[in-house]
């Protein structure tokens, strides 16, 4: 372990935690609640890169509870214990919030969607997970990434609930629906005609399959008001 100020690391890039999470955001208040325990919150888990000290897992959580606290006034010690970790290690520290704890679906979807883009095989990461949702859960969850930018934003606000969103993300893996159509099955579809998710996933399938059908014609579009 080494000593170092909390001004001397960095809380960048994010591959190392997710530093914006809306549960990373409820940890750092969760910290501050509580107060400052160097046993519970030390050492911090770092990287060196190019001579700098990059901060890995919840650690973005700790630095950032440490400066609202100092900022209040508390008394905190000036430097604080880091424990240096490999990259790989760092990644895996990341990764190892996402089983610990709930996140967002969508920071979980991401989190699985990286994990895959490191190699790691899904089954691996359905073994790993802490809680017994299985492999059927990870692929759900993955499905999510497929969502529009605009969809995703609707979630993460709260005015989407998050099982509309995995309906819609299987009309997407399963027929392709654009993001045109994903945003008026939204405005349209939930928030006009207020379909349950049931009548939605029902909805999705005929819509789906009707789609196929058109494309299998050669029909170059369809209007499905």
């Amino acid at each position: 372990s080494i000593l170092l100020r909390p001004e001397d690391v960095t809380t960048l890039p994010e591959e190392f935690q997710f530093r914006e999470s809306i549960e990373a955001k409820k940890a750092i208040q969760e910290i501050v609640d509580r107060g400052w325990d160097p046993l519970l919150y030390q050492p911090i888990p770092v990287i060196v890169r190019n001579g700098q000290y990059i901060v890995a897992g919840d650690g973005h959580s700790r630095i950032g509870a440490y400066e609202q606290l100092k900022a209040q006034g508390a008394p905190l010690p000036e430097k604080l214990e880091f424990r240096v970790v490999s990259e790989a290690e760092a990644k895996k520290l990341k990764y190892f919030n996402i089983f610990r704890r709930e996140h967002h679906p969508l920071d979980e979807a991401k989190a699985y969607q990286e994990l895959l883009g490191d190699g790691v095989d899904i089954n691996e990461i359905a073994k790993d997970m802490s809680h017994s949702k299985g492999l059927s859960y990870v692929r759900k969850s993955l499905n999510l990434n497929a969502l529009s930018d605009e969809i995703k934003s609707l979630v993460y606000g709260g005015q989407l609930e998050v099982n509309y969103a995995h309906a819609i993300a299987k009309g997407v893996i399963d027929y392709g629906f654009p993001p045109p159509l994903q945003s008026e099955i939204f405005h349209k579809w939930i928030k006009k005609y207020e379909m349950s998710v049931n009548e939605l996933s029902n909805f999705i399938r005929t819509l789906g399959k009707r789609i196929y059908v058109i494309k299998e014609e050669g029909a170059a579009e369809g209007n499905f008001n």
